[in-house]
């Protein structure tokens, strides 16, 4: 009971830190929960064959907790302080940092109208450059590709964090691209 009050101590006091840098109560989400007990094996003399002898069971000197929260983090600005910070409030780890588009339909829609966009102002330079007139559009035909997810494992940076007073880590988000292709057919006069 003591080990879970710790746990859901330092855990709080993680999760009030990262709603004080304004994070949304629908952004932070717990993912596991896991209480386990912690072994102790005797050491137990062997046979002259190797075979061990009379050996007593495993005896549980302990438990271990292991709580996995989820956090999205909108405001890129934030991200180095969160890092730090939720380090020096409680939490022990901070792993699998990875950066997505929050609306995809609405980043691959904008994408479309572009590529549209610029399709027909090619095609109408094709046009003038052949000396001929684009007729009606026939028809639009659109390849996708989605965007490619960026994945960054940062795997225990409490290294350096959990002493307090430390800089905060540089995180760069870079960049994300949604392409859509298109082919626009026109019938020509």
């Amino acid at each position: 009971a003591k080990l879970q009050e710790e746990n859901t101590e330092k855990i709080n006091k993680a999760i009030a830190f990262l709603k004080s840098l304004k994070v949304d109560q629908k952004d932070i989400k717990t993912e596991n929960y896991n209480l386990s007990p912690r072994y102790e094996y005797a050491s137990c003399p062997r046979n002259t064959f190797g075979e061990s002898v009379s050996c007593p069971p495993p005896k549980i000197v302990g438990y271990t907790i292991n709580q996995t929260i989820a956090v999205k983090i909108r405001n890129f600005e934030n991200i180095g302080s969160a890092l730090s910070g939720v380090v020096t409030n409680g939490a022990n780890s901070v792993s699998s940092l990875n950066f997505q588009i929050d609306d995809p339909v609405k980043v691959q829609n904008e994408a479309r109208e572009e590529a549209i966009k610029r399709a027909k102002e090619k095609a109408r330079s094709i046009a003038r450059a052949g000396d001929f007139r684009l007729g009606r559009l026939i028809s639009i035909e659109e390849g996708f590709g989605g965007p490619v997810p960026m994945r960054f494992e940062a795997k225990a940076l409490d290294v350096g964090f959990g002493s307090g007073g430390g800089e905060e880590p540089q995180i760069e988000p870079g960049s994300q691209e949604t392409r859509v292709s298109v082919t626009l057919r026109y019938e020509i006069k």
